[in-house]
């Protein structure tokens, strides 16, 4: 399943739920879930974007991007996500800073 969160949507997860709540997870050996989220992970204090996470592990799915996904000299995020339900088959994590 590929999410791209649409324009103006702001950090309300219902609509990400809902569409995933549309999937029975449990049918499928492996659920990998992708996108361009905007949703900034980085911080483990900032409930609302930590929201996240917490609804993917309520479907069963774990987030495979632990680094930054974009740098700046000021700052750092991780705003693009790739949930899957089975980590043990991820082969390599690797971010591109080209």
């Amino acid at each position: 399943m590929l999410f791209i969160k649409p324009p103006g949507l702001d950090s309300d997860l219902s609509v990400l739920k809902s569409a995933i709540g549309q999937i029975d997870v449990s049918k499928y050996k492996n659920v990998i879930l992708a996108g361009d989220f905007n949703i900034n992970i980085s911080n483990p204090l900032s409930p609302p974007d930590m929201g996240i996470v917490s609804l993917m592990e309520g479907f069963g799915l774990h987030q495979v991007v632990t680094d930054s996904t974009w740098i700046s000299e000021m700052s750092r995020s991780t705003i693009d996500h790739i949930y899957t339900s089975d980590l043990s088959m991820t082969l390599a994590r690797c971010i591109s800073r080209t």
